[in-house]
């Protein structure tokens, strides 16, 4: 089994409350693509690998907190796995009720629930990458900075 960043309780935990009844695997499966896509080519591969490898190396780019800038200012920085948890939320909202059948790709209906739009799943979507990419936005070549 592969490790992940995240867990598939810290999607919910740390960016928008998720059902606890969504898959576990599928929720694993949105976690992977979040960090191979989003996070892999915001970090590079060499520092992906090695924080994949030593947690305990990077817990500040990890977890977030403050850090100091080589022009001695204070930065406050959320956190990857925090990052993490909104791309893959973003992933869920966009994908979340779709199916792949021999019927082609399908909906899934609940009793008492109702689709939303694809515009309101799209602003959705849209809003929750924006503060992904916001919360581990940090200036050209301060990753570095922040370790």
């Amino acid at each position: 089994m592969q490790q992940y960043l995240i867990t598939t309780d810290e999607v919910s935990a740390l960016s928008r409350e998720i059902s606890a009844h969504l898959d576990h695997e599928k929720i694993e499966t949105y976690i992977r693509e979040s960090e191979n896509i989003d996070i892999k080519s915001a970090l590079g591969d060499d520092l992906f690998l090695d924080v994949k490898e030593n947690h305990d190396k990077y817990l500040l780019l990890l977890d977030g907190g403050t850090y100091e800038t080589k022009c001695r200012k204070k930065k406050i920085f959320a956190g990857l796995r925090v990052a993490l948890a909104y791309y893959a939320y973003a992933r869920i909202v966009k994908n979340g009720d779709g199916n792949v059948s021999r019927f082609g790709f399908v909906n899934k209906e609940g009793e008492y629930s109702r689709h939303t739009e694809f515009k309101e799943k799209m602003m959705a979507y849209d809003d929750a990458c924006n503060v992904a990419e916001r919360v581990c936005a940090l200036p050209q070549g301060m990753w570095h900075a922040a370790l």
